[in-house]
């Protein structure tokens, strides 16, 4: 009995695998506007936007990203946390990433918002002159290399 060698292709292999090569489509990525599963997906523009649910009120941040209003042993919360999607659901569930502030921390955090964000402000504005500095010093050096 002539059986093949272990490993090489008959024609009946070489044939399925030409078919297989025709009808399968390439791969091409997703577009930014594009799903992973390359759906086609609206922009979404409710970032920071209140927002309802079972659960609540809450304000996306992200895809995954939520704060929310929440009562625990009948005390009020604020939540900032990650969500995933569940799988077998498709429902989206809070994650173990996040932070639960009472009340009084969030006035806290509240209150700090416009001294960090000045803070911000004034780093990126001297990011900016060291960049600016940085430039004239390089172009200085080109001219001097010229001469």
């Amino acid at each position: 009995m002539n059986r093949p060698k272990r490993g090489a292709a008959t024609t009946s292999t070489i044939d399925k695998s030409a078919k297989s090569a025709k009808t399968k489509k390439p791969y091409t990525k997703p577009t930014k506007s594009e799903g992973k599963k390359g759906q086609a997906g609206k922009a979404d523009n409710s970032l920071g936007v209140k927002t309802t649910s079972p659960d609540g009120p809450y304000w996306p941040l992200s895809k995954s990203k939520r704060i929310s209003i929440t009562e625990f042993k009948n005390k009020k919360f604020v939540s900032i946390r990650e969500f995933y999607s569940d799988k077998e659901s498709g429902e989206m569930k809070p994650g173990k990433k996040g932070i639960m502030l009472n009340l009084d921390d969030w006035k806290i955090l509240c209150s700090a918002f416009k001294e960090v964000n000045d803070s911000l402000k004034e780093e990126e504005k001297s990011e900016e002159e060291d960049e600016e500095e940085e430039e004239e010093t390089k172009e200085e050096e080109e001219e001097e290399d010229d001469d």
